[in-house]
């Protein structure tokens, strides 16, 4: 979960704690001196729920590297990647947020007074489409205001053709389009499925700062909250939308995270305090057992509580699925433990740890889970967040223009 320190995505805050490795060693280099750097690092900083392996692990990946070099010197580098690569799919089989990453790094070298960065302009166009068959590519989600919504997009829609680019069926092909022309800034054309009528529209991106920020729009007097992700300054722009509906008068509220990722971890307690208030309260402990920070007493808790003008008491139902990662599970965890009702399908299972990238010699990062999420440093986190209320075949209603979801957690506000 990304912090106000500005961490890497799904990583945890942690104020005062070295959050980068520093820049790769010089290259080249053979295959035990990454391997021995990642094992040195796992031994160090490793804290996830498989600590009690690490040791057996690297000392037997060890003994293999070491018989697959003895006919080789130097030893090519990608026996000691394929190493560590064995030791990180154990650690990520129970916790997602361990892997490497060949392609990434070198990390921002460590700063000792971090400050939050603003995210950069970026093109936006506020849709989200998934691959969910090799002949489907379906927009799961559209920010309100966004130009996809403008242009008269909306979640279930089928996307069958990406300007004048005909895949013949390949929706793979189709997804690769579609971010190409997304990253150009240009109006581009779909041609999209909604039930069974064929349209064809325009999306104009624009320039956009605010890096993925919740949104409001309405159903009747039920207020809708979509979260894409939280990024710096969401917490407080969910508050304030969470004012805003109050304020108007809604008789129920749907915070919709299916499609959230994580962030920032004081952003979205800060979302918490305004829907579950004073019972969020989020200690970190690190590979000793020793709390390395705790929400509630923390600055960050005490500005939010400034700023949050008025905390949900209705009808509230909360929006989830497997690609609900992280912070956005936190969310979602305080608000069902404070009354609310959590539908859809069981989140990623990513919550309980927070997450820390390091430099690794030639290349690549490796990212390891240095903190473990508690209540109260004894009272561990769940392993990810279960449906009150489970809606089976989602996808599958979507394509002919409903959201099931959507339709659920509707339901369930508007009853009570």
């Amino acid at each position: 979960m990304r912090s106000t320190l500005q961490v890497l995505s799904l990583t945890f805050a942690l104020s005062g704690v070295v959050l980068g490795g520093g820049a790769a060693g010089p290259s080249p280099v053979d295959a035990y001196a990454v391997f021995d750097t990642g094992a040195r690092l796992l031994r160090t900083y490793y804290a996830g729920p498989n600590m009690g392996l690490v040791d057996s692990l690297l000392t037997n990946q060890r003994k293999v590297l070491v018989t697959r070099c003895a006919t080789t010197t130097p030893c090519p580098l990608y026996l000691g990647r394929d190493a560590l690569e064995v030791v990180m799919n154990v650690f990520r089989y129970q916790d997602g947020h361990n892997r490497v990453d060949w392609e990434a790094g070198p990390l921002p070298k460590h700063n000792a007074q971090p400050q939050p960065v603003a995210p950069p302009k970026r093109v936006w166009t506020g849709m989200l489409a998934r691959l969910l068959s090799p002949a489907d590519l379906l927009v799961v989600h559209v920010d309100h205001g966004s130009p996809a919504e403008r242009a008269g997009l909306r979640a279930g829609d089928v996307v069958l053709a990406v300007g004048a680019q005909d895949d013949l069926g390949d929706a793979e092909l189709r997804s690769s389009f579609l971010a190409d022309v997304e990253r150009t800034g240009e109006p581009f054309t779909l041609r999209v499925r909604r039930g069974s009528a064929e349209r064809t529209v325009t999306v104009a991106p624009a320039l956009w700062t605010a890096g993925g920020q919740p949104s409001l729009r309405w159903e009747g007097k039920s207020a809708i909250i979509s979260v894409p992700s939280f990024n710096l300054g969401s917490g407080a722009a969910f508050n304030a939308l969470v004012t805003r509906a109050v304020t108007q008068g809604a008789n129920g509220l749907v915070v919709d995270l299916r499609w959230n990722p994580g962030g920032g971890i004081n952003e979205c307690l800060e979302a918490a305090q305004s829907l579950a208030g004073e019972s969020v309260n989020l200690m970190l402990v690190g590979r000793s057992g020793l709390p390395v920070y705790e929400w509630r007493t923390s600055a960050e808790a005490q500005a939010a509580r400034s700023r949050t003008a008025m905390r949900w008491n209705g009808p509230l139902a909360l929006l989830v699925s497997p690609w609900t990662m992280s912070c956005g599970e936190v969310l979602a965890y305080f608000s069902q433990r404070a009354g609310g009702t959590v539908v859809g399908s069981e989140t990623r299972g990513v919550m309980r740890t927070g997450m820390r990238g390091f430099d690794l010699p030639g290349g690549g990062v490796l990212y390891m889970s240095i903190v473990r999420g508690t209540l109260d440093g004894r009272v561990q986190l769940p392993g990810r967040v279960v449906p009150d209320v489970a809606v089976t075949d989602e996808d599958q209603e979507s394509r002919t223009g409903r959201d099931a979801g959507l339709d659920a957690a509707l339901k369930v506000v508007r009853s009570r």
